[in-house]
C-alpha cells in the first residue's frame, strides 16, 4: 500500500478516535451532571453539543489540511517516483516538485537526487557493457568467456561458450550464435589429440587461478592459435586464443626456402651440406657427383633465362629418375639437389667400385642427353661430372665438394661430356695452381736452352729458350705448369721473364762472336693479345741492348685458329720491327698448308712426332721432304725437332733439312752450361 494511503487512514482513523473519545467524555459528564438541576444540565447541554460540534468540524478541517497539504502531496510524489523509474527520467520529479519549500519538499529533492544517480548509474553501466563488448569485438584475437565443466574432483575439464568476439567467430568460421553454448571441445577440432595438455591447463587454472598459456597448436582447419587461458570468478574462465596462421605459413616458407630450391623443389645448397654433414657424422660412405651442364649459357642467351629455368626444371625431373633406374634400393640411397645455376648435386650412399661409380655417370649422362622439347626447341643436353668419395677422398663435406668440383671442371678442360673421379694428381694441378703466380715473383723459374744445329754449317746457330720450375721437390715439367699459366694467365709474365733471359743469353753470344746467334721463344697468344704487347716487347729488347733480328718468337697452330686475321696483323707488326716468326709444332693437331702461306714466317719446325718413323717408314720421310720442299720454296727455313740419333740426322741432311734440335745435340740445359757447351762444340776460343 501506498504511503499516502496509509497516512490518509491514519489520519481517518485517528479523527475518528478522537471524535469518539471525545463523544465518550460528553457523554460521561452529561450522566454525571443529569443528576444535578434542570437548570445546569440545560446549560452544560448546550455547551457539550457546542463543543462538540466545534470537534466534528476542527476534525473535519484538520483532516481536510492534511490531507491536502500531506496526503494528496505524498501521493503526488510517490506517482512522480513511479513514472521517473517506468521512463528512467528524474526530469518528471523536476517539472512536478511542489514549489513549496518544507520537510516533503526537501524529501522529494533528496528522491531526485538519488534517482538522477540511480539513471546516471545505469547509464554509466551500460555505457560500460556497450564499452566492453566494443572492445572485446575490436580486439584481433579470439576471445571466448565459458562456463567450467568439472569432473567428480571439481577439476575444470572442458567448458560451455556463454560469450565470444568477432574475431572467434571468424576464427572459427561460425556464426556468433551457433558457438554460444556449445564445448569449448566441440570446437576445437584437434582437441582429442591435444586433449591430455588442454586439460591440465585447465586444471592449473582452476588451483592457481593465474594465466597459463598453451604451446603452438593446430586449433581447427589449417589454422593455428596460441590459447591463454584466464580464471574469472569461480566456475568460469576465458580463453584468448593469437592466430599464428599467417606467422605458421610465413615460418613454414621460410623453412623451406631454407631447405629446398625454389626453381626445382630439390634440396638447395645448405640442407646438402646438412645431409652430406650427417652422413659422415654416421660414419656412412658415399659418393657425390658434381653435376655442369655444359653451354648452359647459351640457352640462356639465345632462348632467354625462362627457357633455361624450364631445362632446369626438366634436368632435375631425370636426376630424381636416377632413383628409380637401378633397383628399389636405389630409391633410399640417391638424393639430388642443386647448388646453384646450372649445376646439381647427386649423392649416392654405400661403398661403390670405380666401375659402379663409372656406371652412374654414364647413366647420368645419357638421361640427360635424351631428346625433349620446350615451345618447338630441341634439347639433348651434355654435363661435366666430377665425382670424389666419402672417406677415400676426403673426411669434411667442403672437401669433398671441392674435389668433386676440381674433377668437374678437368672434365670441361678435356673438351665436356666427361665424368672424372677424383684424384691427386688432380690435387697437385690446384696446388700447383695457387702457388704459381708467387713462384714467377720469387723467380723459382729458370731458363734452360735447347741448341739448334745448321746441318749445313754444321755448328750451333741458336737456341731454344724453355722454362724450368725449381721446387724444394725437383723440376716441375712445362707439360704440367704451362697448360695451367694459360689457363691462369701467369703464362703472360713467364713469357715476359723468357723474353728478358733470352735477350741476356744473346749478350752472351754476342760476346763470344757468335753475331748471327739467334734465340727462340716460344710466345703465348694470350700475350699477343694485349693491347701494348709491342710496346712491352720494344721496351725489353731496348732495355738489354738487343737487334730485334736476335729474337725468334715461336707461335703454335692450336692458338692462333681461333682468330688468324688478328693474328697475321700483330705477326706483321712484329716482323716489321725486324723480329722473326716461326711456326711451332708443325704436323700436330689442325696442321694446314694454308696457314704457312698466309702467316708472315721466317721458319716452319715440324714436330718431333713425324720423326719417330723416319728411319722405317718411307711415307713419313716423302712427307717430311715435301714439307721442306714447300717451305724452302716459300722462302722459309726448315726446323726438325726431336731428332736423338744420328741416322735421323743424316736422313735430314740428304731431304735437305736446314737445322735440328733434340737430344741428339743436346737437352736443355741452364745457361751456365749451355754457355761452354756453345764454346765447346763450335770450338770458339776461350777467353783468359
Amino acid at each position: 500500500m501506498k504511503l499516502s494511503k496509509r497516512v490518509g487512514l491514519l489520519l481517518f482513523y485517528a479523527t475518528i478516535t478522537v471524535s469518539i473519545i471525545i463523544s465518550s467524555i460528553y457523554i460521561f459528564i452529561y450522566n454525571k451532571l443529569s443528576e444535578s438541576s434542570v437548570e445546569i444540565i440545560i446549560n452544560y447541554k448546550i455547551i457539550f453539543i457546542i463543543i462538540l460540534f466545534l470537534t466534528v468540524i476542527s476534525n473535519a478541517l484538520i483532516y481536510n489540511f492534511i490531507n491536502k497539504k500531506i496526503i494528496k502531496r505524498l501521493k503526488d510524489t510517490e506517482d512522480i517516483i513511479e513514472k521517473a523509474i517506468d521512463k528512467g527520467l528524474s526530469e518528471e520529479i523536476k517539472n512536478n516538485n511542489p514549489k513549496e519549500q518544507d520537510e516533503i519538499s526537501n524529501l522529494t529533492d533528496e528522491i531526485t537526487n538519488i534517482t538522477d544517480k540511480l539513471i546516471n548509474t545505469e547509464n554509466y553501466l551500460e555505457k560500460e557493457t556497450n564499452n566492453y563488448s566494443n572492445l572485446l569485438n575490436i580486439m584481433s584475437n579470439s576471445f571466448i568467456h565459458l562456463k567450467a565443466i568439472v569432473d567428480e574432483e571439481g577439476n575444470y575439464i572442458d567448458g560451455i561458450v556463454i560469450d565470444i568476439n568477432y574475431a572467434a567467430s571468424a576464427f572459427f568460421c561460425q556464426e556468433r550464435e551457433k558457438i554460444i553454448n556449445k564445448k569449448f571441445s566441440e570446437l576445437y577440432e584437434e582437441y582429442n589429440i591435444d586433449k591430455e595438455n588442454i586439460v591440465s591447463v585447465l586444471k592449473r587454472i582452476n588451483r592457481t587461478k593465474s594465466e597459463c598459456i598453451t604451446k603452438e597448436l593446430n586449433i581447427i582447419g589449417d589454422k593455428w592459435g596460441v590459447i591463454s587461458i584466464y580464471s574469472l570468478n569461480e566456475g568460469y574462465f576465458s580463453i584468448i586464443i593469437n592466430d599464428i596462421t599467417d606467422i605458421k605459413k610465413h615460418s613454414e616458407e621460410l623453412t623451406y626456402l631454407a631447405n629446398y630450391d625454389t626453381l626445382t623443389n630439390l634440396l638447395n645448397r645448405y640442407n646438402l651440406f646438412e645431409y652430406l654433414i650427417k652422413l659422415i657424422k654416421n660414419e656412412e660412405e658415399f659418393s657425390i657427383y658434381f653435376i655442369d651442364i655444359d653451354d648452359f649459357k647459351n640457352i640462356n642467351d639465345t632462348l632467354g633465362h625462362n627457357t633455361g629455368d624450364e631445362v632446369l626444371r626438366i634436368v632435375a625431373d631425370k636426376l630424381l629418375s636416377l632413383k628409380y633406374t637401378f633397383n628399389m634400393d636405389s630409391i633410399n640411397k640417391i638424393t639430388v639437389g642443386r647448388l646453384g645455376g646450372d649445376e646439381f648435386l647427386v649423392v649416392k650412399k654405400g661403398k661403390d667400385s670405380i666401375r659402379e661409380i663409372k656406371n652412374l655417370a654414364n647413366e647420368i649422362q645419357r638421361i640427360l642427353y635424351e631428346e625433349f622439347e620446350i615451345e618447338n626447341n630441341t634439347f639433348n643436353l651434355k654435363a661435366s661430372i666430377g665425382i670424389s668419395s666419402y672417406p677415400a677422398d676426403g673426411d669434411n663435406v667442403f672437401t669433398l665438394i671441392k674435389y668433386a668440383d676440381i674433377s668437374m671442371y678437368r672434365s670441361k678442360e678435356e673438351g665436356g661430356n666427361k665424368n672424372k673421379v677424383f684424384s691427386e694428381e688432380m690435387l697437385e694441378e690446384i696446388n700447383m695452381q695457387s702457388s704459381l703466380s708467387s713462384a714467377i715473383e720469387n723467380k723459382e723459374f729458370e731458363v734452360y736452352f735447347q741448341p739448334i744445329y745448321d746441318v749445313t754449317k754444321e755448328k750451333i746457330v741458336g737456341a731454344e729458350a724453355l722454362t724450368r720450375w725449381n721446387k724444394e721437390e725437383g723440376i716441375i715439367s712445362p707439360a704440367k705448369y704451362i697448360p695451367l699459366a694459360k689457363k691462369t694467365g701467369d703464362i703472360i709474365k713467364l713469357d715476359e721473364f723468357v723474353l728478358e733471359e733470352a735477350c741476356k743469353c744473346c749478350n752472351e753470344m754476342y760476346k763470344l762472336g757468335e753475331d748471327e746467334f739467334k734465340v727462340s721463344i716460344n710466345i703465348s697468344y694470350a700475350a699477343i693479345k694485349q693491347n701494348n704487347f709491342i710496346e712491352k716487347l720494344v721496351k725489353i729488347i731496348t732495355k738489354e741492348k738487343i737487334n730485334p733480328k736476335s729474337i725468334k718468337l715461336e707461335i703454335t697452330e692450336d692458338e692462333i685458329i681461333d682468330n688468324i686475321d688478328f693474328t697475321v696483323g700483330i705477326l706483321n707488326k712484329i716482323r716489321n720491327l725486324g723480329f722473326q716468326i716461326a711456326l711451332d709444332d708443325f704436323g700436330v693437331g689442325y696442321s694446314s698448308f694454308n696457314y704457312i702461306k698466309i702467316l708472315p714466317l721466317d721458319t716452319l719446325k715440324i714436330d718431333r712426332s713425324l720423326l719417330k718413323s723416319l728411319e722405317n717408314d718411307r711415307k713419313t720421310l716423302s712427307i717430311i721432304e715435301t714439307l721442306i720442299n714447300l717451305s724452302h720454296t716459300l722462302g722459309l727455313n726448315v726446323v726438325c725437332e726431336g731428332v736423338e740419333i744420328s741416322s735421323q740426322l743424316e736422313l735430314l741432311r740428304k731431304i735437305n733439312c736446314d737445322s735440328i734440335q733434340g737430344f741428339y745435340i743436346s737437352k736443355p740445359i741452364d745457361f751456365n752450361s749451355f754457355k761452354y757447351f756453345i764454346i765447346d762444340f763450335n770450338n770458339i776460343e776461350r777467353s783468359e
